[in-house]
């Protein structure tokens, strides 16, 4: 970046031609630089140049934005995220037997034994939704 000429008008890089020479140095002979920049020998042909330049920075950078954004919008599936639904609905499901239990009048040690069952799973199923939140 630093041995290339710069353009006096903007201050930007002006770029070789096919033979690698700068435009202004070009040698009889070489062959002529690429349409796009067949006006840089004039300085309002330089300006259109730098701005073309410009103008492919700007949709590059355009494009990257709009691709960042729409992966930003859809969420990969997740098998933590999923295994973290079953194992709540799980867990779900043993605090209502040990409620249906508790209303039957069963025993106080199997209500207390699918409590614990289900406050485990209820832990599992809280580290399974956080890790799916973590930053990657």
């Amino acid at each position: 970046m630093g041995t290339e000429p710069r353009d006096s008008l903007l201050g930007v890089a002006v770029p070789p031609t096919e033979s690698g020479s700068p435009r202004e140095g070009a040698q009889p002979g070489e062959p002529a630089p690429s349409p796009r920049y067949a006006m840089a020998d004039t300085e309002g042909g330089r300006v259109v140049a730098a701005l073309g330049r410009i103008e492919e920075k700007l949709e590059d950078l355009r494009r990257r934005v709009e691709t960042l954004t729409r992966e930003q919008q859809h969420k990969d599936f997740s098998w933590l995220l999923a295994a973290g639904i079953v194992v709540q609905v799980i867990a779900a499901g043993f605090i209502l037997a040990a409620l249906a239990d508790w209303v039957f009048a069963a025993d106080p040690a199997k209500q207390l034994i699918k409590l614990m069952f289900a406050g485990v799973l209820q832990v599992g199923a809280l580290t399974a939704f956080l890790w799916t939140r973590r930053p990657r």
